[in-house]
């Protein structure tokens, strides 16, 4: 049984007083104890989805069942967002910060939150000594890892990085990608990380989900997404990123999708596209084992899932 299953979600936005599907018809299951890679140009619907994972938003249509061995959604979902900076008290101390969810959730006795406090912050590498700090006095990295102590605090099951990463440089970023690996292997932890920056999730999760214009055009496991990428937006994201070969063409935005649109959203640039690409969806059509993508190229091979 999944830890959170999606079915058919759909999130409707409004623009220029028109709308848009930032998410159309979404599907997917996350098992316990997985780290997901949410990866995608701006705007194709990978924090729309996030949010909603943890309620933070309400989808337009559609489901998400989780299946939390603790009934408080609230305390058993967490997030770490791209700036720790705006999600961080200015006014309270490191310790405090970390402190309030255990106060919040009545997570441990009171005579127990300051050594758990204290714990969480050893947890993510921070000496006791920072527990006096203001987030002002930190680091970019050190910053985060106190969103992430904190949102640790309360025993959550599953988390969602939001880009926790893009806003610090390479060598603050290789630190919080060592602990987050540290986290999922010490303590289970499920995760869905969110990123643009294919070389960082590709050293931090088992599977990858790829977003384009709010439709999942590929999944699979991290190593054939890679190597072996089948759907043609997925190819062009990693040339862009260079990590297969180099290529003129960058395809890192996304159109807005009108919700009477039946077509391949990836149809105008896509290098291989025939007319049923703009007349009809693709169905998602099985590559290898727990590998699929949705293009019409497959159609004669595979079968559908």
């Amino acid at each position: 049984m999944p830890l959170i299953q999606v079915n058919q979600l759909s999130k409707q936005y409004i623009s220029d007083r028109r709308p848009f599907l930032a998410l159309n018809e979404i599907n997917l299951e996350i098992q316990k104890g997985e780290a997901v890679g949410l990866v995608g140009a701006s705007g194709s619907g990978k924090t729309t989805l996030g949010k909603i994972l943890l309620n933070l938003i309400p989808p337009t249509t559609g489901e998400v069942v989780t299946y939390f061995s603790n009934h408080c959604e609230r305390k058993s979902m967490q997030m770490v967002f791209q700036n720790p900076h705006s999600s961080l008290n200015p006014k309270m101390t490191v310790f405090d910060l970390v402190a309030e969810p255990l106060k919040i959730h009545k997570i441990v006795p009171k005579d127990a939150i300051h050594p758990r406090t204290l714990e969480l912050l050893k947890l993510v590498d921070l000496d006791e000594s920072f527990g006096h700090a203001i987030p002002s006095q930190l680091s970019g990295g050190q910053k985060q890892r106190v969103a992430i102590a904190r949102a640790l605090a309360s025993e959550p099951e599953f988390v969602v990085f939001d880009e926790a990463v893009s806003s610090l440089d390479a060598s603050l970023q290789a630190q919080i990608i060592n602990l987050i690996r540290k986290l999922h292997r010490e303590l289970g932890l499920t995760y869905i990380f969110i990123a643009h920056d294919l070389s960082v999730v590709r050293s931090l999760v088992d599977r990858v989900v790829v977003f384009y214009a709010g439709q999942i055009v590929e999944e699979g496991p991290a190593d054939l997404i890679f190597t072996e990428p089948s759907h043609p937006y997925t190819q062009e994201l990693l040339n862009s990123s260079k990590l297969i070969t180099s290529s003129p063409k960058t395809y890192l935005t996304c159109a807005e999708q009108s919700q009477d649109f039946r077509g391949c959203p990836f149809y105008s640039h896509c290098p291989i596209s025939e007319k049923q690409c703009l007349e009809n969806t693709p169905d998602a059509y099985e590559i290898s084992p727990r590998h699929w993508a949705a293009c019409h190229k497959y159609a004669s091979d595979t079968a559908a899932l």
